[in-house]
């Protein structure tokens, strides 16, 4: 099994560790727009896992209840992080659980960054 700093991209800052479980490098950006922090990407991300389970039929199509897990979540620690999607962060609302806050975008609506995190409560 893959440790957490062979699996996701990390940055330490003062005392405190931020993994990004995310295919995505993070970019928190200042007031200007200018990048003043990046995290790098996952190697293997956190992935949900649909949960697929028939329910019955309405009319001649068929009904599933649909739900996700998470079968490799990390252990809460003092002083770490982690960078999820929403869909986890909202499922499992936990402090140390962190998503991309105040979004920037370029003129073609693509992400390029936030201001900051926040978590689900």
């Amino acid at each position: 099994m893959k440790s957490r700093e062979e699996r996701f991209g990390f940055v330490d800052l003062w005392n405190v560790r931020i993994y990004n479980t995310t295919p995505h490098p993070i970019k928190v950006v200042n007031k200007d727009l200018k990048v003043i922090l990046e995290i790098p990407r996952a190697t293997d991300p956190l992935r949900m896992i649909e949960d697929n389970v028939f329910c019955g039929i309405i009319g001649e199509y068929p009904l599933f209840r649909k739900g996700f897990i998470a079968p490799d979540l990390p252990i809460q620690e003092e002083n770490v992080f982690y960078i999820v999607s929403l869909p986890v962060a909202q499922l499992f609302q936990r402090r140390d659980f962190l998503v991309p806050h105040d979004l920037v975008r370029d003129p073609e609506g693509n992400v390029i960054g936030c201001k900051g995190f926040a978590y689900i409560d």
